[in-house]
């Protein structure tokens, strides 16, 4: 998150990003990793660009809040967030499957949001090229279309038709394949244009907890980061821990 940004947002931002790395040190510390670090300094976990991108405002908002986490069932829990939820965020479980995150919130704050609307254009042979590299065996596509999720405007599947006949692949698996900055998240329509494949869509991420646009909005019309963390995750609890 920016930390230009409205302060509060940013507070909202630190306490979610507090609780997730918590909850990841913990559940790492049950495994017994043999891995020599708790969390990663990309999406896999959280981005973290380096020291010399963190200033006084970021400082502040991590002081201001310190020690606060946010618990559900007095349960440390996984704080997701992400860049823009397109209008509603998504259950953890059609991104993770047999993960629990929070309700699913309709969002009116991030419609002013840069990231909201979006396309992607990509050739059809590059499109089965970079399929294939995450082992979907996916020729030239003849026809393309979406398999939506049954509880959500997000997509579960493509459905591509190749010259063997129709084949499925994840959406989330597609996001991957295709960089997640190309496809920016699973809420899209996608067609055939000639010999290109036209993805359109909203939102930027999974789409599941805290929606930094927002977030930033919410801050900007006067909310505060308790309010910000009551919104996005509603069933949770904002607790001092140390």
């Amino acid at each position: 998150i920016s930390s230009s940004w409205p302060i509060e947002s940013i507070k909202a931002q630190a306490v979610a990003a507090r609780t997730y790395a918590m909850n990841q040190v913990e559940g790492a510390r049950r495994a017994a990793s043999q891995r020599p670090y708790d969390i990663t300094g990309t999406t896999l976990d959280q981005v973290y660009d380096g020291a010399h991108q963190e200033d006084y405002r970021s400082h502040g908002a991590v002081r201001e809040t310190r020690g606060q986490i946010l618990t559900r069932g007095g349960s440390i829990f996984p704080a997701y967030y992400h860049s823009c939820c397109g209008g509603r965020t998504e259950r953890a479980s059609n991104v993770w499957p047999g993960e629990n995150g929070p309700p699913v919130t309709s969002d009116e704050w991030c419609a002013r949001s840069p990231k909201l609307l979006w396309s992607y254009t990509i050739p059809a042979k590059k499109l089965s090229e970079e399929l294939s590299k995450s082992g979907a065996r996916i020729g030239i596509p003849r026809s393309i279309a979406t398999s939506a999720l049954p509880d959500s405007p997000r997509n579960e599947m493509l459905l591509i038709e190749d010259e063997e006949g129709l084949k499925t692949v994840l959406a989330t698996t597609a996001r991957k394949a295709l960089g997640y900055a190309n496809l920016k998240s699973t809420w899209f329509e996608v067609e055939m244009r000639g010999g290109n494949v036209v993805f359109t869509g909203r939102g930027y991420g999974h789409g599941v907890g805290l929606c930094q646009w927002g977030a930033k909005a919410m801050a900007e019309a006067g909310h505060s980061y308790r309010d910000i963390l009551k919104f996005y995750y509603p069933d949770s609890e904002l607790v001092t821990l140390y």
